[in-house]
């Protein structure tokens, strides 16, 4: 994956379990194994665990650990590698086949599978500046998942 370069672009590789889509009510795991903002000088890796909703029907505070930062330029000006090994019990995240960060799995003994997903969003809360093409690439080589 190569990541795009700008003030705006806003490119994921996560992780969602997937019974957050089943039960959405009963709170979810997600896992950020690269987010990154095109003008920021790193890219972060990130866990969250967004618990149930609230009997009014909104979120409650949620937990965030696990944030690792990296010179920009090492995720937008050539290809690299990421990934996530789950277990039982813990998350392991990869770049290029090294370690960046271990941690357990937020609410093991209740998270359901995961689905994956890799997106090019605008925005965030950020301010966008389109380039004088008209839109950003977000560029990925290949994709591997193994159960």
């Amino acid at each position: 994956m190569m990541c795009p370069l700008g003030q705006g672009p806003w490119p994921a590789f996560w992780l969602l379990d997937t019974g957050s889509t089943v039960k959405p009510n009963t709170g979810a795991v997600e896992l950020d194994i690269i987010e990154h903002y095109g003008f920021e000088d790193a890219y972060q890796i990130a866990v969250h665990d967004w618990p149930p909703r609230l009997p009014d029907g909104k979120l409650d505070e949620s937990k965030a650990a696990g944030e690792l930062f990296f010179p920009q330029g090492d995720v937008t000006n050539k290809f690299h590698t990421f990934g996530c090994k789950l277990t039982r019990t813990e998350m392991i995240f990869y770049k290029d086949g090294i370690e960046q960060l271990r941690r357990p799995l937020y609410q093991a003994e209740r998270v359901s599978s995961f689905y994956l997903m890799l997106n090019l969003a605008l925005g965030g809360g950020w301010p966008v500046v389109v380039p004088p093409s008209g839109y950003y690439d977000l560029w990925i080589d290949y994709v591997r998942a193994y159960a």
